[in-house]
């Protein structure tokens, strides 16, 4: 139940960045909703005469109609607003990320142990996130580890959409955005020999690589959301169709 309501939590702000990405698809989104809300209405008021002619509903039960209909028309909104929801959450996050600098540095320290590697002239500066590294292999298992931390990173702060976007999906090809770690480095250094290429600046570096990949494995997280919001949709719609069909049964039973 806990899921439930962070799932309906989260699906909320699918209008807001519907709108603000994209106002005529949320004029067309609320348009087709209110088509559906119709059929929907008309199809909650009478489907139960399929087998009770004589019921009549009463106005708690033309309430419920009501209710879902309405539902309805939200839920035809935030199901066309999922995918600018997912991409707002991720440009956010890129606006906004900061990740630190020593948790990104225990990551990499982490790593080089299991691989039984501590290729890097003076230990000593880790603490002040100066790496003086002096093997490329070295500084590509250190990057990766930057990677990692700026994921983990987006998927503390938006945790929910990070139940869909995990390593595994993000980072299937971590050599690629290593490389253009390495790129920028060596860039920065050709301007300026004699500077040092810092854990800020690599995280710096990870944050827009992170960011395409997160775009990349959009499609998942939107088919994902899309098809547990209309899970949603289907158990909140079967109140009211439910309490018309078992009023309708009960007046049936009592008929015969």
């Amino acid at each position: 139940m806990n899921y439930l309501s962070q799932l309906f939590g989260f699906l909320c702000w699918s209008p807001v960045q519907l709108a603000r990405y994209s106002p005529r698809t949320l004029v067309l989104g609320i348009l087709l909703g209110l088509v559906l809300a119709g059929t929907c209405w008309w199809i909650c008021t009478n489907y139960y005469r399929l087998w009770n002619n004589r019921f009549q509903m009463g106005p708690g039960l033309y309430a419920l109609c009501g209710i879902a209909a309405v539902f309805t028309v939200v839920f035809t909104t935030v199901f066309t607003g999922v995918p600018f929801l997912v991409r707002g959450r991720i440009d956010d996050w890129s606006r906004i990320s900061q990740p630190r600098c020593q948790s990104a540095v225990d990551r990499a320290l982490r790593a080089l142990s299991q691989r039984g590697l501590k290729d890097f002239s003076d230990p000593y500066c880790v603490s002040s996130h100066e790496w003086r590294i002096v093997s490329d292999g070295t500084r590509r298992v250190v990057y990766q580890a930057y990677l990692e931390s700026t994921l983990a990173d987006f998927r503390q702060i938006d945790f929910f959409l990070g139940r869909f976007l995990g390593p595994s999906q993000v980072l299937r090809r971590p050599d690629a955005m290593v490389d253009s770690i390495m790129v920028d480095r060596a860039r920065r250094l050709g301007r300026d020999p004699g500077s040092q290429y810092h854990t800020d600046r690599a995280l710096e570096a990870a944050v827009p690589l992170i960011r395409s990949a997160l775009f990349r494995e959009m499609p998942t997280a939107i088919y994902k959301l899309r098809f547990q919001s209309v899970l949603l949709f289907l158990l909140f719609q079967a109140i009211p169709f439910a309490a018309v069909g078992w009023a309708a049964y009960r007046d049936f039973k009592e008929q015969t």
